[in-house]
């Protein structure tokens, strides 16, 4: 194998062949833009820098293999003829071509830097070369900008991938790019930039650069903590869920809320979540979550993990304004742990979309375990209480059955008391004033008619004995009717006691009657709501509500599904509430 030289038009580049030698190898890889094609196991070289090399590859044994496009450049140029004529007629293609590439290279001197947009990036399936236009960075409105070829030879395309998917870009239309290489003509002869390294640091500084201005101009419009402010309510059942749907994403956002067993109410708006029609589709979904505000508690906007470039197209000024006057709090989940968006900012920030989804079950979670401690509270509060009323109705009837018994007993003891000693006092006062009329009658006789005489004495005399025989037999009479007065009288008190002790007995087995637990035991039940008011009729009663009823062996609670009222029933008036 010879070592030879090869003008490839289509490239602009020379195609280096020679027999394997250490040193000659070393020697052609050191030459500026030499690269190895494994396929052909031929180097390349571009115009300018073969150009450079040319006596030194001469001096090495190196000769042309076809046109050598270098004739012009070097003193030895080649005449063109005409047909017909003897004269040059000028510069082939090929030789304008080349001296074409080698005034770029005198003009740009090798390597430049170049700062663009990539568009048009499609991988390719060549592993020796991969096409991407290079776009001007001119945001004036209206203006095309310029544009133009750039390819990376070689190794040279997967190493920028993994460069960028180093610090989280990829190799993606739209990202801001500083890169260095050569300039040099296509094969169709327009201007082609020859890519041989990028500067990741610059398309970084980019996107970091954009956020923070999208940021200052919602600080500057009093947007920025607009929505983070809005506090999480408390059950977010209604869940207006942004993403694309069928997503790895959205499955894992549905397959969280299942789980719970919670009754989510999931509304799927489906979004794109990269390129240029994010923004659209996002601002669409918005739009209709803010019209139907009422309808949900919360917004969910979730996507699963990616390169910064890709989460970077979530960086827009309009989809930041919108998500910040949304008035639904908005939980955002984009990317992984370490991603983190204009979103971010603005909203209750999540790592992951499982993360978002499992901060809304845990949300639901914790009110309903305070709802149930509440509840677990409000029963026992309530048995105590009426543990306490029990109490006290059974005491207040042991102490009005012993008042009672009390009662008629000293009831019992005046009137046995008080009949004998009463009695006795009539008696005795009647027999004193008897006596005391007698004594004055005789003093009265004696004193008016002191003169009469003996006979009229002993009349008197006979009339005494008839009197004191009278007042015995009186006396009999009156101790005899006292006796059965006094008789009566303690018949008449044992009969008011029996009345009192029935009517106290009675009134004991009325009270005994009233016990809450005597009624229970005869089949009834008591109901009564949450906070303890009595209820006696269906009306009072309303759907959901809870009960507690209380039987002869304890108490259980039931909600109202479903109530029928009698036809004549009526509602009660506020009176038979109270």
């Amino acid at each position: 194998m010879a070592r030879t030289l090869k003008w490839d038009e289509a490239r602009g580049e020379v195609v280096v062949s020679f027999p394997y030698e250490l040193a000659l190898k070393e020697w052609v890889k050191s030459l500026p833009t030499a690269r190895f094609w494994s396929g052909d196991k031929v180097w390349r070289l571009s115009h300018s820098a073969a150009a450079n090399a040319l006596s030194e590859l001469r001096e090495r044994g190196f000769a042309w293999l076809g046109p050598n496009p270098f004739e012009s450049v070097d003193g030895a140029a080649v005449s063109v003829l005409t047909p017909g004529s003897a004269q040059p007629a000028g510069l082939s293609v090929g030789q304008l071509r080349a001296q074409a590439a080698e005034a770029l290279h005198v003009k740009f001197g090798g390597s430049v830097w170049l700062v663009a947009i990539l568009a048009g990036y499609r991988p390719s399936g060549n592993a020796n070369w991969q096409y991407v236009e290079l776009v001007d960075i001119d945001e004036t409105p209206g203006a095309t900008p310029a544009s133009v070829k750039g390819v990376m030879w070689g190794e040279m395309g997967p190493r920028i991938r993994r460069e960028l998917e180093a610090v989280g870009l990829s190799l993606t239309d739209g990202l801001r790019v500083r890169l260095r290489g050569r300039i040099g003509l296509g094969k169709k002869t327009e201007l082609q930039f020859a890519i041989d390294e990028i500067d990741v640091r610059y398309s970084l500084g980019e996107l970091t650069l954009k956020r923070e201005q999208i940021l200052k101009a919602l600080a500057d419009e009093g947007l920025l903590d607009l929505n983070r402010r809005l506090p999480l309510p408390l059950v977010p059942l209604r869940i207006a869920l942004l993403t694309s749907a069928n997503s790895d994403a959205c499955e894992d956002v549905r397959k969280t809320l299942s789980e719970s067993a919670y009754p989510f109410e999931l509304w799927q708006f489906d979004v794109r979540v990269q390129g240029d029609e994010l923004a659209p589709s996002v601002l669409r979904s918005l739009k209709t979550v803010r019209e139907h505000a009422d309808d949900f508690d919360v917004c969910l906007i979730v996507r699963g993990g990616g390169s910064r470039m890709e989460l970077g197209a979530w960086d827009d000024l309009e989809v930041a304004r919108a998500v910040a006057r949304l008035p639904v709090k908005v939980v955002v989940g984009i990317g992984h742990e370490r991603d983190r968006s204009v979103l971010d900012e603005l909203a209750q920030s999540c790592k992951t979309p499982t993360h978002a989804a499992t901060l809304l079950v845990e949300q639901v979670r914790d009110w309903h375990m305070r709802f149930e401690s509440t509840a677990e509270r409000i029963q026992q509060a309530a048995l105590t209480r009426l543990a306490q009323r029990r109490d006290a109705l059974l005491g207040s009837a042991r102490a009005l059955e012993s008042l009672a018994a009390r009662l008629i007993a000293a009831q019992r003891a005046r009137v046995i008391e008080a009949v004998p000693a009463r009695v006795s006092r009539a008696v005795e006062v009647r027999w004193q004033q008897e006596r005391a009329g007698l004594t004055h009658t005789e003093r009265l006789v004696r004193q008016a008619v002191p003169a009469r005489t003996q006979g009229l004495l002993q009349s008197l005399e006979s009339m005494k004995l008839r009197l004191g025989r009278v007042s015995e037999r009186r006396f009999a009479e009156g101790s005899q009717q006292l006796g059965s007065v006094q008789e009566r009288l303690g018949r008449a008190a044992e009969y008011r006691v029996r009345e009192a002790t029935q009517a106290l007995t009675h009134a004991a087995a009325l009270v005994r009657s009233a016990d809450p637990q005597r009624v229970l035991e005869r089949g009834f039940a008591y109901i009564e709501s949450a906070d303890g008011t009595p209820v006696s009729r269906a009306t009072q009663a309303q759907t959901h509500m809870l009960l507690r009823i209380r039987m002869m062996d304890g108490t259980v609670s039931a909600r109202v599904e479903d109530k029928r009222l009698r036809d004549d029933a009526e509602e009660p008036d506020d009176k038979e509430n109270r």
